[in-house]
């Protein structure tokens, strides 16, 4: 009897090790998840055919499925999902029903820089060799059983604009001669301001300022923004001078407001020193808050969002990666049941879509 017993102990703590670490999920079974979220959400994917593997060149270049953090699916017909590479993590990270994940050039430079923010967390989990709890095995669970249960949701709609043209019509030529762009932190803020139709007109003068070797000349404010001439898409339509004026006009006088640095690379503004000028210069309330995530837990962050967001004002999010110090800005418009927001990234509607916001690891975030 003490043999056996010795012999059950030896096995158990053989086997202990096996089962205290998070497991790795394989490419099946995230095609498997995928589908069958697509399937509950009553976006129907008759076979996993339909589901193309968008990262595929970055899972072939890793040495093993523990250096995977993420499969991204673009569904035929319309539609993405992000399916998590490691138990311990939340299953579903992104998605849409309706919007494709861009690539290449449509693939948005703040949703890169989130999908790092993704890889960082879960590569830290990893090696961690911390198991999956019992509450993060749940959630696996859930996502694989057929319920027909779509994600009950509210969304904002703001518009779908971009950088480029029609939007940096305005914008100055950098020393080279080339077309500046408008830049991220320009187009969130106008987008905002888009959704909203306020102000009629600016007051004041914006001053004139000199960065990146472009000197900017002061913008008297007073005329009318035409927002009913300003479509809510303008790639893939056909539009009129009027109509692309009327967002140009708008778009350079934000970005001139938040004293951008136009580059015909990359046009970078602070969200923090738009904020008094908003107040200023287009007459928004006194009252306008800026909310750093440092100062509130998880919890708050979310119910802050939820309470804006149900109030029907839009978020404007600025990132700032610690590793690489780049900084972005995009709108959060919209939530899910699950706890997912809706980020617009300001990028001609690619890879809009509902992400998961719960841990920012690396980043610093505000409002």
């Amino acid at each position: 009897m003490m043999k056996k017993a010795r012999l059950l102990l030896l096995i158990c703590l053989l086997l202990l090790p096996a089962f205290s670490q998070a497991e790795d999920i394989s490419l099946s079974k995230a095609r498997s998840v995928a589908e069958t979220f697509f399937n509950n959400c009553g976006a129907s994917t008759r076979s996993s055919s339909q589901l193309t593997l968008v990262n595929a060149d970055e899972i072939s270049a890793t040495r093993s499925a523990s250096d995977v953090a993420f499969y991204i699916f673009n569904r035929q017909g319309g539609g993405f999902v992000i399916i998590s590479a490691l138990d311990a993590a939340v299953p579903v990270l992104g998605y849409s029903l309706t919007d494709e994940f861009g690539t290449g050039d449509d693939m948005p430079e703040n949703l890169a820089e989130w999908l790092d923010l993704y890889r960082q967390q879960i590569g830290e989990r990893r090696r961690s060799g911390k198991a999956a709890t019992a509450d993060e095995l749940v959630r696996w669970k859930e996502v694989t059983q057929s319920t027909r249960a779509v994600p009950s949701s509210i969304e904002l709609n703001t518009a779908n604009w971009g950088q480029g043209a029609p939007y940096n019509g305005l914008c100055p030529l950098d020393t080279a001669g080339k077309k500046t762009i408008a830049g991220c932190t320009a187009i969130a803020i106008s987008q905002v301001v888009y959704y909203h139709k306020h102000p009629n007109a600016g007051t004041g003068t914006l001053p004139a300022y000199t960065k990146n070797g472009i000197s900017i000349k002061s913008v008297p404010l007073g005329h009318q923004y035409k927002y009913d001439k300003m479509l809510h898409k303008y790639k893939g339509a056909t539009y009129t001078k009027e109509q692309s004026d009327a967002v140009a006009r708008l778009v350079y006088d934000i970005a001139v407001m938040a004293q951008a640095s136009f580059g015909s690379g990359s046009t970078s503004a602070s969200t923090s020193a738009a904020v008094p000028r908003l107040r200023t210069y287009f007459g928004y309330d006194k009252g306008m808050i800026r909310y750093a995530h440092n100062f509130l837990d998880d919890t708050g962050w979310k119910d802050m969002l939820k309470e804006e967001i149900g109030n029907r004002y839009p978020v404007i999010f600025s990132a700032t990666s610690s590793t690489s110090g780049g900084g972005h800005a995009f709108v959060v418009d919209g939530y899910d049941s699950s706890d997912r927001f809706h980020v617009n990234w300001g990028w001609n509607g690619s890879s809009n879509g509902y992400y998961q916001l719960s841990a920012f690891g690396a980043y610093t975030v505000s409002q």
